[in-house]
């Protein structure tokens, strides 16, 4: 009987030891999502007839902002990972420039070859040319390398739909554009689109990359803007005069009043349409 049982536990104990030499260890309480594999959640289907308004806006996101700063992180940074999805091939940058058949310069109408995207984010050095005596026979220019980090704000281009059938008011964004400073000697006199990216194509690069901050979120970029996890600055809304904010506010307390006021506004309705009875 006692050798019975001796063996019994050996045997266990052998199945104990095989299985904890197989197991991988957990580093933390709970596994994380599978990042690699991950793609983009689709937004709910809604059908042309039952969307009873569009309204467009854009809107600013600074990364130097508080919770927007998980944008610029230097493990998980926003700008990396759009240029690099660019580089190798897998999203399009459309050029921002305005013409006729794209009034607002953001209507994804003129890709940019890849390797131009980034030339144009970047200073132009001019360098001397020597001859093999040492002689300044010259000078060329080159263009400097592109910084990331030196991207510090997005702009995104939204609809803003009312679903009559599903009685929702519910956003989606349809580019997403990163800015660069106009400067005029030590003075930024505006910011503008280096070139848009069409969101939808961007969604699933962005469902891939996991956010990290400080603290684990379990979160990727996609997540982020589709939870709108972010703070921003409405600064124009689908007018017939086609206005920027800045176009008619006085001064940049009134610019902020009127943002707030058309982030209000887009708040209230979407909260009148969810207590409305949706159409049968």
């Amino acid at each position: 009987m006692l050798k019975k049982y001796l063996l019994t536990v050996c045997v266990a104990s052998s199945c104990l030891t095989l299985f904890a030499q197989d197991e991988v260890p957990q580093d933390g309480f709970y596994h994380t999502k599978d990042f690699k594999n991950a793609v983009a959640t689709p937004y709910p289907e809604i059908r042309q007839a039952d969307v009873l308004s569009v309204k467009r806006i854009w809107r600013d996101i600074d990364t130097s902002e508080g919770i927007n700063k998980l944008f610029s992180s230097p493990q998980s940074n926003l700008m990396d990972i759009l240029k690099a999805a660019i580089d190798s091939g897998r999203i399009t940058a459309y050029d921002p420039a305005v013409s006729p058949k794209n009034p607002s310069g953001d209507a994804f109408t003129v890709p940019i070859p890849g390797k131009e995207v980034f030339s144009r984010l970047t200073d132009s050095v001019m360098v001397p040319v020597f001859d093999k005596d040492g002689y300044q026979t010259g000078s060329k220019m080159y263009a400097g390398e592109f910084n990331p980090e030196a991207v510090t704000k997005f702009r995104l281009k939204e609809d803003w739909i009312f679903d009559k059938g599903k009685g929702s008011y519910q956003p989606r964004i349809i580019g997403i554009a990163p800015l660069i400073k106009i400067t005029a000697g030590d003075s930024v006199i505006s910011e503008q689109p280096a070139f848009w990216l069409y969101f939808p194509q961007v969604r699933n690069i962005l469902a891939q990359k996991e956010v990290i901050t400080n603290y684990s979120t379990d979160m990727s970029f996609d997540d982020i803007f589709i939870l709108r996890k972010f703070k921003s600055t409405i600064v124009k809304e689908s007018t017939p005069g086609d206005l920027r904010i800045k176009d008619y506010a006085k001064s940049d307390d009134d610019m902020q009043k009127e943002s707030d006021r058309i982030e209000k506004s887009l708040k209230d309705y979407r909260k009148k349409v969810w207590d409305t009875p949706a159409a049968n």
